[in-house]
């Protein structure tokens, strides 16, 4: 993430409604980055729009939370689905 200026208080940021205790911002969080890293990873190139694929990771880990998923390697991969 450093190579687009970005750092894990960026994406503590995405995570930031004041519902999710700490323990669960940090697993969303953690899995987040993973994802991020991994999506890079396998595109070798920085993407057109970063902002719109962050935010839909994003919102996709949320959901999964919101619908009771808490195992970080689960929201991982649901992050990455398209």
């Amino acid at each position: 993430m450093q190579s687009l200026g970005l750092s894990s208080a960026d994406s503590a940021r995405m995570f930031a409604p004041a519902h999710y205790d700490l323990e669960t911002l940090s697993v969303a969080t953690s899995a987040f980055d993973e994802a991020w890293e991994e999506y890079r990873a396998l595109l070798r190139v920085r993407p057109i729009d970063a902002a719109a694929t962050r935010s839909a990771m994003a919102k996709r880990i949320i959901a999964a939370i919101d619908a009771g998923r808490r195992d970080a390697a689960q929201l991982k991969w649901i992050a990455l689905r398209a």
